[in-house]
C-alpha cells in the first residue's frame, strides 16, 4: 500500500482497513506493508512527525513499513533519522537500480537511507527494480547484468555495515 502525503488520519485510517481486508483474504495470509517515500514535501522535520504517526498506526495494525527508494528523492529527507523512526518495522526496501548511478540527483539520499537501514541490522527484503522492463524480451540481457550488478551493490553495501557493526560490538566487549 503506497500512501499519499495529502491523506487524512480518518481517510489513512479506512485504507488501512480495506487494505488489511485484502490482505487478510488472501490465501497465504500475508501481510500489509505502507510504503513510504523518500521525500519531505513540507521542508523541515514534518516528514519525521507524520513518519511517527503512521508507525502508530502501524503498529496498531500490525502492519510494517517499505521504503520506496525507486523514484523522487528529496535532499531534505532525513535517511538516518527515518530509518530510526520505521525502525524494526521495516520490511522491504524498494530500490529502482538507477539510483544506484552516481549521476542521479537522489543518489546520496538513497545510499544513506540505505545505510542507515544496515546500521539498523534490516533483515528484510530488498526489491530491485529494473531500469528496462523486464516484460521487453529484447532487453533481457539488458535487464539481467543491470539487476545482477545492483544486486552486488546492494549485497556489499548491507554485508559492510553489518560486518562493521558486528566488528565494533565484538570490541566493546573486550
Amino acid at each position: 500500500m503506497c500512501l499519499s502525503e495529502s491523506l487524512g488520519m480518518a481517510d489513512l485510517s479506512a485504507r488501512l482497513a480495506r487494505a488489511q481486508r485484502s490482505v487478510q483474504s488472501l490465501p497465504d495470509g500475508g501481510r500489509l506493508a505502507i510504503a513510504v517515500e523518500t521525500i519531505a514535501p513540507d521542508g523541515g522535520r514534518t516528514h519525521l512527525h507524520r513518519l511517527q504517526l503512521l508507525r502508530i498506526l502501524v503498529e496498531e495494525w500490525n502492519a510494517g513499513f517499505a521504503l520506496d527508494l525507486t523514484a523522487r528523492a528529496d535532499a531534505r529527507w532525513e535517511a538516518e533519522a527515518a530509518a530510526q523512526i520505521v525502525g524494526r518495522r521495516l520490511e522491504i526496501i524498494r530500490v529502482h537500480t538507477s539510483m544506484l548511478d552516481r549521476g542521479t540527483s537522489y543518489f546520496e539520499i538513497h545510499r544513506r537511507t540505505l545505510r542507515a537501514c544496515a546500521d539498523l541490522g534490516f533483515a528484510g527484503t530488498v526489491s530491485l527494480t529494473p531500469t528496462t522492463p523486464w516484460w521487453l524480451s529484447w532487453h533481457s540481457a539488458t535487464v539481467r547484468a543491470d539487476l545482477t550488478a545492483n544486486y552486488e551493490v546492494v549485497s556489499r553495501m548491507l554485508t559492510e555495515r553489518r560486518t562493521l557493526h558486528s566488528e565494533q560490538n565484538r570490541m566493546s566487549f573486550h
